[in-house]
C-alpha cells in the first residue's frame, strides 16, 4: 500500500481538514517565555480500513508537534488514577472566539480525552501542526519506536 500525502506543516485555516481522534499525546511543553503550549503527538495521517482477511485496522502515522500560540486561560482536567500512563485525544474542538486586549482574536480550544478521560482547555490565536518524520504505517494507533519530538 502506498503512503499517503501529507504535508509537513498545517496552520490554524487547516483545521476542518484535520482530524485528531484516537492521537496518542507523548508530552507538553510550556512555552511560558513565547506564550506558547506544544504537545508531542503520535498524529494518524490515514485509517486503513481492514481487508476482507483482515479485523482491525492499521494507522499512517507520522510524529508531530501540535502548538498553540499565544495561549491563556488554560485548564486541564485528567484523572490517570487505577490506569496505564497514557494520553489519547477522542476530539479537538475549535469553540467561540474573543478579541484581546490588544486587538487579536483567540478561539476557545477543547480536547476531550478518551484516554484518561477529562479535559485540556485553551485560549489561543491559533496553532501550527508540525510532522516531525516520516509517515509509518502501523498496526496498532501509536508509534511505539518514536520517543523524541522535537519542534
Amino acid at each position: 500500500m502506498k503512503k499517503p500525502l501529507v504535508l509537513d506543516r498545517y496552520v490554524t485555516a487547516d483545521f476542518e481538514t484535520l482530524g485528531f481522534h484516537d492521537c496518542k499525546i507523548h508530552g507538553i511543553d510550556w512555552r511560558s517565555d513565547d506564550f506558547g503550549i506544544a504537545f508531542m503527538v503520535d498524529y494518524i495521517v490515514e485509517w486503513v480500513h481492514p481487508g476482507s482477511d483482515q479485523q482491525h485496522f492499521q494507522f499512517w502515522m507520522r510524529p508531530a508537534v501540535l502548538v498553540f500560540s499565544n495561549v491563556d486561560d488554560v485548564e486541564i482536567a485528567l484523572n490517570w488514577k487505577g490506569l496505564r500512563l497514557e494520553c489519547c485525544i477522542d476530539e479537538l474542538c475549535r469553540g467561540p472566539s474573543r478579541v484581546t486586549p490588544n486587538g487579536t482574536t483567540q478561539w476557545k480550544w477543547s480536547f476531550s480525552l478518551s484516554e484518561p478521560s477529562g479535559a485540556i482547555d485553551l485560549w489561543a490565536t491559533g496553532f501550527e501542526l508540525a510532522m516531525l518524520g516520516p509517515a509509518v504505517k502501523s498496526d496498532v494507533a501509536r508509534l511505539t519506536s518514536v520517543r523524541s519530538y522535537e519542534a
